[in-house]
């Protein structure tokens, strides 16, 4: 649903991930304190979707994947160099 063209199903496609992602975080973590569902998205190819709408035309389709990748994947700040290795943000 990450590829959909219909920005009405994929807003909603987001925000249904957003909610799985929450409820990983509450419930379901493994012994590292990882969140279960997070792992499984990026294993499943999940994660270069979200990065991909951070590029979509549509505001609120890119504001929705900029808040999941930074609330569940660690992304605040980072901001990638020329040769693709990503840094801290001063």
């Amino acid at each position: 649903m990450l590829e959909c063209v219909d920005n009405k199903a994929l807003i909603v496609a987001i925000e249904g991930i957003g909610n799985i992602l929450k409820c990983g975080k509450q419930h379901f973590l493994n012994e590292n304190g990882e969140n279960l569902f997070c792992l499984e998205l990026e294993l499943v190819g999940g994660l270069d979707k979200l990065e991909n709408l951070q590029m979509h035309k549509n505001h609120e389709i890119y504001d929705k994947a900029i808040k999941l990748l930074e609330e569940y994947f660690n992304t605040e700040g980072e901001d990638e160099d020329l040769f693709g290795i990503i840094k801290e943000s001063s």
